[in-house]
């Protein structure tokens, strides 16, 4: 097993707890956290569900200063396959938490500090060069400002060393498990009109079963139904109701599934 280089969550909330006063103020400053700036920008819903299901949203809601390094939905979408749906799975949440601390940097660091390379130190303590691009990810926009830091936008997802991840096939049982964590995390998204989080939760959730999950014909077809229904809608409102019917089918497959089988019994 690789050795955790990150500091637990309590740790890493206190670390981000940075005096301001050295910083000059700002006549104007943004309206945003570092959190809402994410979740106005439908480039982060990926972004946006990851933060929520790592718990690490109010984390950046907090005084801050922070840099944030954001990747887009594309950079998600460019992981191997089976990444994202692993580190997203409970048990693997504090996989996920080390992988996005890896892209925050406590203090303000600005476009102007990013023409030479420097050695910014990360939340886990560590030092990092930083310059153009960062870890081999390009950094294609910079200086979101927030009224707790900054935000700069980038091609790739940045993977630190972490432990192996469980990823194994689950059960009728976990994978209802799986279905009932999307929906905790995902309604709450929607009703707080965050709809394009909330499908990019329910999506994961639905590939991740597929891939990984020991599903009979009825569930799976359940979830493919979504998926594809979920491709055509034309607004995130839309594509979450889809994604959400087919998790809704295959929970009701899954359930019938488990009650045949101890009835078997």
């Amino acid at each position: 097993m690789i050795r955790s280089r990150f500091l637990s969550f309590t740790a890493l909330a206190a670390l981000f707890v940075f005096s301001a006063d050295s910083l000059k103020a700002d006549p104007n400053p943004p309206a945003h956290t570092i959190t809402q700036i994410v979740q106005s920008d439908s480039r982060f819903s990926t972004l946006e569900a990851a933060l929520g299901a790592a718990g690490l949203a109010d984390v950046l809601s907090g005084d801050g200063p922070f840099t944030v390094f954001a990747p887009t939905n594309r950079a998600f979408r460019a992981l191997p396959s089976g990444t994202l749906e692993a580190l997203l799975r409970p048990e693997n949440r504090e996989s996920l938490q080390a992988v996005l601390t890896f892209h925050v940097i406590p203090g303000r660091v600005a476009a102007g500090d990013l023409l030479s390379t420097m050695n910014a130190r990360t939340a886990s303590g560590e030092h990092l060069p930083i310059g153009l691009s960062i870890e081999g990810a390009r950094i294609i926009e910079t200086d979101i400002e927030a009224e707790n830091g900054i935000v700069h936008v980038i091609d790739a997802v940045l993977i630190p060393e972490l432990p192996p991840l469980t990823s194994d096939r689950s059960s009728a049982r976990e994978a209802r498990s799986v279905i009932e964590y999307a929906i905790e995390r995902g309604a709450p998204l929607y009703n707080a009109g965050n709809a394009a989080a909330c499908a990019a939760i329910y999506s994961i959730a639905a590939t991740s079963l597929l891939e990984g999950a020991d599903l009979d014909r009825r569930a799976r077809m359940a979830l493919e139904r979504g998926l594809e229904r979920a491709d055509r809608a034309r607004t995130a409102d839309d594509k979450a109701w889809r994604l959400r019917e087919g998790l809704d089918e295959a929970y009701s497959a899954l359930a019938r599934r488990m009650m045949s089988e101890s009835a078997g019994h």
